[in-house]
C-alpha cells in the first residue's frame, strides 16, 4: 500500500511540475510578446513625436533665420536710404570712347597689419551693371558711386543708363534692369562729368574693380591721371577670408554678416562693397 501511495505522489509531483513549468513558461512568453508589441508601438509613437518635434524646431529655426535676415536687410536699406543723394547734372557734350587696348596699368593697393587706418578710411566705392563682360563691346546699364568718410557712407550718386542697343532677356534675368526701365534714362556721356566730379581725387574701392575700371575707361572717364589708391575687395577678401566657397560679392558679404536686399543693382552692391572693405581693413590690421 505504501509503495502505491509513493508511486502516485511521485507521478503527481512529475505532472504537477510539468504543467506548472509549462504554465509559467506560457505566462513569461505572453508577457514577452505583450512587451515586444508594446515596445514597438511605443517606439513608433516616440519616433513620430520626435520627428514632429524636430520638424517644429526646424521650422522655428528657419523662422528665426528669416527674421534675422530681414532685420539685417532692413538695417542695410535704412542706412542706404538715409545717405545723402546727389542728383547728377546732365551734360550734352558727347565724350569720345577710349580703345580698351590703351587701358592704363593699374596697381591695386593691399591692406596689411602695418596699414595706417586713417589713410584708407575715406574712399569712394563704384559699381556698374552692364550688358555683358566685354568693356570694348558691351554697355553700361547702371552706375553708382558712394562716398565713405571714416568708413561711413555720407553721400551717393546713382543712375540708370540708356544703352544704344536693347537689353537681352539673359541680362534682365541677372540684374532685373529692363528696356522699359532705361527708356527715359540718360546716356552714359550725359553723366560722365557729374561722376568724375563726385569721385574727385578719392581712393577708389570696388569688387572686381578692374572690371568697372575698364568699362569706365572705355566710356571716356577721365579719372586715371589723378594720383589715388585702388582697392579691390575681391582680391583683398581672398586674403582675409580664406576657404570661402567662392568670392562673389554676396558670398563675401554674407561671411561678413552683411545681407544685400537687392543684389546685382549698382547702388546696393556699391554700398555692400564699402561695408565689406571696412570689415577687411579691420580684420587684416588686427
Amino acid at each position: 500500500m505504501n509503495k502505491l501511495i509513493n508511486f502516485i505522489l511521485k507521478k503527481r509531483s512529475f505532472w504537477f511540475h510539468f504543467w506548472l513549468t509549462l504554465f509559467t513558461s506560457g505566462i513569461w512568453l505572453f508577457i514577452y510578446v505583450i512587451s515586444y508589441v508594446f515596445n514597438i508601438n511605443f517606439s513608433k509613437k516616440q519616433k513620430i513625436i520626435l520627428d514632429e518635434e524636430q520638424k517644429r524646431q526646424t521650422i522655428l529655426q528657419k523662422e528665426k533665420e528669416e527674421q534675422y535676415l530681414k532685420s539685417k536687410e532692413n538695417e542695410f536699406q535704412e542706412v542706404l536710404n538715409n545717405t545723402s543723394i546727389i542728383v547728377p547734372t546732365l551734360s550734352e557734350e558727347k565724350i569720345k570712347r577710349n580703345p580698351i587696348k590703351n587701358f592704363p596699368e593699374i596697381k591695386f593697393s593691399s591692406i596689411t597689419p602695418k596699414t595706417i587706418i586713417d589713410r584708407v578710411s575715406d574712399f569712394v566705392v563704384i559699381d556698374l551693371e552692364t550688358t555683358g563682360l566685354n568693356a570694348a563691346q558691351n554697355e553700361i546699364l547702371e552706375i553708382s558711386a558712394i562716398r565713405f568718410l571714416n568708413f561711413e557712407p555720407v553721400e551717393k550718386i546713382s543712375t540708370l543708363i540708356k544703352p544704344n542697343h536693347e537689353i537681352t532677356q539673359e541680362i534682365v534675368d541677372i540684374n532685373g534692369i529692363t528696356n522699359d526701365m532705361v527708356a527715359s534714362a540718360p546716356y552714359i556721356y550725359n553723366v560722365i562729368p557729374a561722376f568724375v566730379d563726385f569721385i574727385g581725387n578719392a581712393n577708389l574701392v570696388g569688387h572686381n574693380l578692374i572690371f568697372d575700371l575698364k568699362f569706365l575707361y572705355a566710356n571716356g572717364f577721365d579719372i586715371f591721371d589723378t594720383k589715388r589708391k585702388y582697392f579691390d575687395t575681391l582680391e583683398l577678401s581672398r586674403k582675409a577670408y580664406k576657404g570661402l566657397f567662392d568670392y562673389k560679392l554676396d558670398t563675401v558679404a554674407e561671411s561678413c554678416g552683411i545681407y544685400i536686399p537687392n543684389a546685382h543693382r549698382a547702388e546696393h552692391d556699391s554700398f555692400a562693397t564699402g561695408l565689406i572693405f571696412k570689415e577687411i581693413v579691420s580684420d587684416l590690421t588686427n
